[in-house]
């Protein structure tokens, strides 16, 4: 990008060559890849083979990063080489006497055999701690020993909390970090974003400088940065671990993870160099000999490679396993990648390690005049099979664990969006996911040069699909590629003729999930499993929503490709941050700065129409222009894709609505046509890896009921993960579009809209019973509220809210239903179709979030149901029949309750403000149970939560 300097400045930047280093200031300076000398192509590989959150650094300049830089997370073992550097410090400030003092020098009360234990023992993992050895004589990747390693520097050495002397200003606090360091209790291990990990990275491949400081000698980088265990360590003997200490664990076993580090591991660092275990090949065999890697459990690394003068830095990322000295081994394959990266010029590049495979004859557009050049030109290093096809797998939103999405791209059939021969139509691509006996089928789609979002091509070869894996594992993945004419939309999986890589299989692992990944992605799929609430497969969370149904034509934002600008969102550009995503050279900033400010105001649902051609805003469609019905606008669905992966970290649910009654018979006359079919599926094969997401059939909806069956059971089939389905309608369309659907397996809920705010809590009772008769409970939300004039208005003209909060946000959650989006209605600023800042609603965010916390909280609402027969008065009651009643009033002093007799513990809670419960007064049940005085301002609203005293 480029950037203005003052002059002073110009002329020092002048001054910096390639390959010398400067450093950043407040931030990261950012650069092309160009001007840096790498190639951005190349980049964008490293990007997508890695995954999760990572940057680039070349000569101090960032010229790649993905993913959040400002999320701090648990660096694992990577973190280890940090411990090596604070003993460092600790030696030149006197605190140690070198790296070979024996730590019983400081306490403790070591066994016989482990007394000359010293630091340099312990940062080589040979030191012998709760193993059968004596210290030196074997080695064992040893988690226990790295305890007493960092106790001994916190507790004994440094004596203080290991944040404050780790960011000391005369140790890592001369870096300077933008979000700074954290370390638990107990273990000490650390967290830190990737920006400010790629700082310490930065500081390593430097010696120890930063700017103009020479913060640590570079004396212990070059006399240290190398292998400390001898190449002919023997592993550690088979033995229980004997922690006499009682110390714990870093994380892991005392001999577990990796054997092969004598020869090429030393103060916690990896380098390449051969090994006991490789004694013929590198580490590394086609990276450069000076690369220096910090490794971590899932995929949290770092490399410097100090010849080239670039760091590599990612979380979460997919590096493969540590097999030194294997070719074919993802972690070579992406080191390889980034010194090709950083060669200016084709002579000056590594060799491609794919060169070695024959290609298969059979693909023959890898082949030009008689030599193999596509796999170079593709838009991926590609991994190849056994019947050299071409693949790669990346994950997309973090690391290789269930919940987080994998991208699975192909070289394929090579067309256009506008080619003569609809890539679109007459192509599918299907893919079989299996484990044990389960097979998963996910469509796939065109996706031009496989870097549409940024690049914006209509042209290309890659073929790509999205799998969210639901267990842990062995995966078995299958491609099936098939052309004809019309065939994507059948549901033969034998019509039409094999194509280009059909048949290509490979295999991957997955971890168990993470309940503490961002977001919805530690959380498993958002389901409908016959309960009135949505619930995560995962954590067994039920869901409450409560978020935006305004703007409708959300995606109508003017930095999407070839779309119509009707939003740019600009007072939300002060909320993006930075490692959010972006695409084009930095495009989006404030549609990713809008969720940002929802999803801090604890919201957790945005609802959009994907397709608005002849509606309200007229400025939505998926497809190459707004009158064609079967070509699709690749790059401009590559954005949506960015923009709905960043919700999903935010935490925020997709409510995608596929049409609105505008224009609900556009489609093939409104029957399940060719062209709707295709709609679907695009949308399905594009956006149904998202774990949380709901399909509409549409908004204010007027189709028949045979065409409502038929779109949802043709979306059920093809949906790998069975999202929910609702439909939307008018309050006088209920018993026309919402009466014959009960029941209907395909049917997972009402999406409803209320001209009388007040009839809200009518409403929701009312099919939340009916459907629960009719055999399949339903979850009904409240998505459209007031006639056009009012809806939520803006702050400023309601700061209180009051009608809205009482009748439709509480009358929705306490007769049973699942939450409430809040339609902006069309008199005010910000309305349903221009609004540009989420803030002017800031006070009904505020509420809605009490309301929402307040079930989350402090009732088990999942097991409660509407309870009319006990109670009398303004308000209503959800009860867990002779254990808890949660009461919501407008009138306390009028309400009585006839709960069994027993006696209930009352506490209040202030739907206006939030906070904690209040205690108030022990009631006796029975007949006329009155519920008395709240807290304060008796004539406003208040809930209130009775439970059994046992």
């Amino acid at each position: 990008m480029l950037k203005f300097y003052p002059a002073a400045l110009v002329v020092v930047l002048a001054l910096s060559a390639w390959g010398e280093s400067v450093f950043p200031g407040a931030h990261w300076e950012e650069n092309t890849p160009e001007a840096i000398g790498m190639e951005q192509v190349l980049l964008e590989q490293l990007a997508a083979h890695l995954g999760g959150r990572g940057c680039v650094i070349r000569d101090g300049h960032l010229v790649k990063h993905w993913g959040n830089q400002a999320e701090r997370g648990d660096w694992a073992s990577s973190a280890k080489p940090v411990l090596s550097t604070l003993l460092f410090f600790a030696v030149e400030e006197g605190l140690v006497k070198n790296v070979d003092q024996p730590i019983a020098e400081f306490g403790w009360e070591l066994k016989e055999k482990d007394k000359g234990i010293t630091f340099r023992q312990l940062g080589a993992m040979m030191s012998g701690y709760a193993r059968p050895e004596p210290a030196g004589a074997a080695w064992a990747y040893n988690d226990f020993a790295i305890q007493l390693y960092q106790k001994t520097l916190f507790d004994r050495v440094f004596k203080g909390d290991p944040k404050a002397e780790a960011e000391a200003p005369r140790r890592f606090g001369a870096l300077g970090f933008e979000d700074g360091l954290y370390f638990d209790e107990g273990r000490r291990r650390m967290k830190a974003s990737v920006r400010d990990f790629a700082r310490i990275a930065w500081f390593w491949l430097n010696k120890g400088r930063w700017g103009e400081q020479q913060v640590l000698p570079a004396r212990y980088f070059e006399e240290y940065m190398r292998p400390q265990a001898p190449k002919d360590l023997p592993p550690s003997a088979e033995a229980e671990t004997d922690d006499y200490l009682g110390i714990g664990t870093y994380g892991g076993g005392s001999n577990h993870f990796a054997d092969d580090g004598p020869g090429v591991y030393g103060f916690n660092w990896w380098f390449n160099d051969t090994g006991r275990l490789h004694p013929d090949a590198q580490t590394w065999p086609d990276a450069p000999e000076d690369t220096v890697m910090s490794i971590g459990v899932r995929g949290n690394c770092s490399a410097i490679i100090p010849s080239l003068n670039v760091a590599l830095v990612c979380a979460d990322g997919d590096w493969g396993e540590n097999q030194g000295g294997q070719r074919d081994s993802k972690t070579n394959k992406i080191l390889a990648l980034l010194a090709k990266a950083c060669a200016t010029d084709k002579e000056a590049r590594p060799e491609p390690i794919w060169r070695k495979f024959r290609i298969n004859p059979d693909y023959r557009h890898f082949l030009k005049n008689g030599e193999d050049f596509a796999l170079e030109s593709s838009p991926f290093p590609p991994f190849i099979d056994s019947s050299g096809a071409a693949y790669t797998l990346a994950w997309t939103a973090g690391p290789r664990q269930q919940g987080h999405p994998l991208q699975l791209s192909i070289v394929g059939p090579t067309a256009g969006e506008t080619g003569e021969k609809n890539i679109f139509t007459d192509y599918r691509m299907t893919v079989h996911f299996k484990q044990k006996n389960s097979c998963i089928s996910v469509p796939g789609y065109y996706a031009a040069d496989g870097y549409a979002a940024d690049s914006g091509a209509n042209v290309g070869n890659v073929w790509r699909t999205y799998f969210l894996p639901q267990l842990p594992g062995k995966w078995e993945f299958e491609v099936s590629m098939r052309q004809g004419d019309d065939i994507a939309i059948s549901t033969d999986p034998n019509a039409g003729d094999i194509a280009l890589s059909d048949g290509i299989k490979g295999s991957f692992e997955v971890q168990e999930a993470d309940s503490a990944a961002a977001g919805i992605l530690g959380r498993g799929l958002l389901k409908h499993e016959g309960e009135r609430y949505l619930r995560f497969a995962g954590s067994g969370e039920y869901y409450l929503k409560g978020g935006a149904d305004s703007p409708e034509n959300f995606l109508a934002y003017y930095e999407f490709d070839q779309t119509k600008p009707s939003h740019e969102f600009a007072p939300h550009a002060r909320d993006f941050r930075a490692g959010d995503p972006t695409w084009r050279s930095g495009r989006g900033r404030s549609i990713i700065g809008a969720l940002n400010y929802l999803a801090s105001k604890q919201m957790n649902v945005v609802y959009f129409l994907t397709m608005n051609v002849g509606g309200d805003g007229k400025d939505v469609w998926p497809w190459t222009s707004d009158d064609e019905r079967d070509r699709y606008d690749c790059s401009k669905l590559d954005q949506w894709e960015i923009v709905f992966s960043h919700m999903d970290r935010l935490g925020i649910l997709l409510h995608v609505v596929t049409q609105e009654q505008e224009n609900d018979q556009l489609l093939d006359d409104g029957e399940l046509g060719p062209d709707r079919k295709l709609y679907y599926r695009e949308l399905i094969a594009r956006f149904a890896h998202h774990p949380a997401l709901v399909w509409n059939l549409g908004e204010e909806n007027t189709n028949t009921t045979e065409q409502l069956k038929a779109y949802a059971a043709y979306i059920r089939a093809l949906d790998p993960y069975d999202h929910p389905i609702v439909v939307h309608t008018f309050p006088d369309h209920y018993e026309q579009i919402y009466g014959p659907l009960l029941g209907d397996k395909n049917i997972d809920g009402a999406s409803l809209q209320l001209g009388d705010m007040r009839g809200t809590y009518a409403e929701t009772l009312r099919w939340v019973k009916r459907s629960a008769a009719a055999g399949k409970p339903w979850f009904v939300c409240l998505d459209e509220i007031g006639p056009p004039d009012t809806g939520v208005k803006p702050d400023e003209d309601d700061p209180q809210h009051n009608e809205v909060r009482q009748h439709a946000l509480w009358g929705n959650l306490m007769a049973g239903g699942s939450g409430a989006e809040w339609l902006f209605g069309y008199k005010y600023a910000h309305n349903d179709i221009n609004c540009e800042d989420w803030r002017s609603r800031d006070k009904m965010w505020d509420q809605t979030w009490y309301a929402l916390e307040f079930f989350q909280r402090f009732i088990p609402f999942a097991e409660m149901m509407p309870a009319e027969d006990v109670i009398q008065g303004d308000g209503w009651c959800l009860a867990k029949a002779g254990e808890i009643y949660a009461v919501y009033t407008w009138n306390a002093a009028g309400v009585v309750l006839t709960p069994p007799e027993g006696e209930y513990e009352q506490n209040w809670y202030n739907p206006r403000a939030g906070g904690e419960l209040m205690q108030g007064e022990r009631l006796n049940g029975g007949n006329n149970v009155k519920l008395g005085a709240p807290p304060a301002d008796a004539d406003r609203d208040w809930a209130a939560v009775l439970r059994r005293v046992p």
